[in-house]
Order: C-alpha cells, then structure tokens, then sequence
C-alpha cells in the first residue's frame, strides 16, 4: 500500500482507488479467501477485479485506522446479508475503474456511479414525484440514485425496501466538483436521522454516502493506490 496520512480524529473516512493500474493477482495478496471466492463468482474478470479492489481498499482502511486490528479482515453478515465488523461500521461500492470505502462509527452506505442515461420512465417508477421533477438530465438522475442506494445499504435494508418509500430533501441534485452537496432523508423506517453528502469524482462519476444520525462527513476522500 502507499501510505495516506491520517486526517485526524476517527468520525468517517472515505477512501477511492482507481482499480485500472493494478491486477487481479496483486489484489489477491491483499484480501482474505472468504473475498476471494467471493470475486469469483463474478464471470468477467472486470467484475472480479473490482471485488478484489473493494475488499483490499477496506483493509487498507482498517490498517489505518485501527493499526492494532489484524488484517485481512473477514466481515460477518446479518441476518440481511450486511456486512459488518465488531469494531466500526463500513460499506463498500466498486463501479467502472473504481472501487471506494466508508469507515463511520454509525451505520453507512456509500455508492459510486457512473453516469447513466435520463429515464425519465425509470425516474416516475423509483423515485418520489418530488424527486423524479428534480431529475432533468443525466446527471441529476445519477446523483439522485446514488443518494437512494447509499440509505438503503446504511440502513440494512438493501432492495427489499422500496425506493420511493422514503425522501431526499432538497429536492437539487445538481453537485459541482470541489462542493459536495449535503441532504437529508424523510422516512418511516425507524426513528435515527439519515443524513448524506455527495461528491464529484470526475465528470462521469459521482459518489454519494449516507449515514445514521451522523451529519460529520469528510470534506474529501482520501485517493489510495493499492
């Protein structure tokens, strides 16, 4: 691993990586067999690469952060299938070249996307009618369904909870890069606060995480090189 420095105080870390410069048998160095099998289901090699990257990205994060833990780590699941470690809460997301981390004392979703084509079709379908009018071009949409996966993977939930069950406010989801953009959810799930904050990766990517009753997000995300 190249070292990052650490940024302080343990609240939540963000870390990316751009899987494009690395191969599958260097990240099999880096993960446990429990990840490995699991990159293995995957049929294209694209797929299980960026596994492999996700699972080492998480131990780099582990390292830094808890330099007494052990590595490689192999999460347990819940009785959802969310992964979780004893000693803080994480999420992982991979897409395209890329493959990012959460490290958050509080229960976390982070997810990446590339942009995807405007449907509106698919907008009506999924999202709110507040939320579907907020969605006018590509990137709009794409920021909008990165803010919805990253509240179903912090809340456990995962597809078995309805998208448009619940809300993102405000209703903008125009982000520009170096001025990541803050919301909030409205729900009926339970009684903990879900806040998010969305980053611009590049102009083809962006990045969206949430968090319970947690609205301390990073400024930045740490870019890593495996």
């Amino acid at each position: 691993y190249n070292h990052i420095p650490s940024s302080g105080a343990y609240t939540m870390k963000l870390y990316i990586t751009d899987i494009s410069q690395t191969s599958i048998n260097h990240l099999r160095g880096l993960v446990d067999s429990v990840r490995i099998e699991k990159s293995r289901q995957y049929r294209h090699e694209s797929d299980q690469l960026r596994s492999l990257a996700a699972g080492a990205l998480l131990n780099y994060a582990v390292k830094e952060n808890f330099p007494k833990q052990s590595i490689p780590v192999t999460p347990a699941t819940d009785e959802f299938r969310k992964p979780h470690l004893d000693f803080t809460e994480f999420s992982l997301t991979h897409s395209g070249s890329y493959a990012a981390c959460a490290l958050c004392e509080n229960p976390v979703g982070i997810d990446i996307e590339h942009v995807r084509a405007y449907r509106p079709a698919i907008a009506k379908r999924f999202f709110t009618p507040e939320e579907s009018d907020a969605c006018v071009d590509a990137d709009t949409f794409s920021v909008c369904w990165t803010l919805k996966e990253s509240f179903l993977k912090a809340t456990g939930y995962g597809i078995r909870l309805p998208m448009d069950s619940f809300e993102i406010r405000p209703f903008s989801f125009t982000v520009k890069p170096n001025a990541p953009a803050d919301y909030e959810y409205t729900h009926s799930i339970d009684a903990r606060r879900y806040f998010a904050r969305t980053y611009v990766i590049n102009p083809q990517n962006y990045l969206s995480v949430c968090s319970a009753d947690n609205n301390g997000f990073p400024d930045s995300i740490h870019w890593v090189s495996l």
